[in-house]
């Protein structure tokens, strides 16, 4: 019986850490549980789609930011476009494509695709990002159903995880 609960702690205390590299605590809802529960989940779909954690592990280069939108749908495949923008020229949008899948299986990555971005195009977009004033966009969402999490991480501002 301790065995069992050897074991128990230390699958749910890797659970834990794989949540944590791609969220802090308390970016997803203000109740620890539906914390923990999406950190899981959004966190698995990130590891399926092959998604560097913008919170743990920021890019390395000081002169360039990440913006990531995952979408989870309900039935149909999960979707996350991440924008890398650089001082050095670098304007790269990825697009990635999980299969659908059901429950607790994991799913597959089953399309990438890589595009850079003219100037203008990002610059539309950090406008964008500055009119809806979106560092300033209080978060965690508390709504149980919330499937849309848009995360970045740069030099010039903090990581924001908005929850939607």
């Amino acid at each position: 019986m301790k065995r069992l609960g050897y074991l128990l702690l230390i699958v749910l205390s890797s659970r834990f850490a794989l949540a944590q590299q791609f969220f802090p605590t308390g970016a997803l809802s203000a109740d620890n549980k539906w914390d923990r529960i999406k950190a899981d989940w959004y966190s698995q779909e990130l590891t399926t789609l092959h998604e560097p954690s913008l919170f743990r592990d920021p890019i390395k280069r000081l002169d360039a930011e990440e913006y990531r939108f995952l979408w989870l749908r309900s039935f149909h495949a999960p979707i996350c476009v991440r924008l890398i923008v650089g001082n050095d020229n670098g304007r790269t949008l990825i697009a990635k494509e999980g299969s659908v899948h059901g429950g607790t299986e994991a799913g597959k990555l089953i399309k990438v695709q890589t595009k850079r971005l003219s100037r203008e195009q990002v610059k539309s977009f950090l406008d964008r990002i500055d009119s809806v004033q979106f560092w300033k966009i209080h978060s965690p969402n508390n709504e149980l159903n919330a499937k849309v999490a848009f995360q970045t991480n740069g030099a010039k501002r903090s990581y924001q995880c908005v929850v939607r």
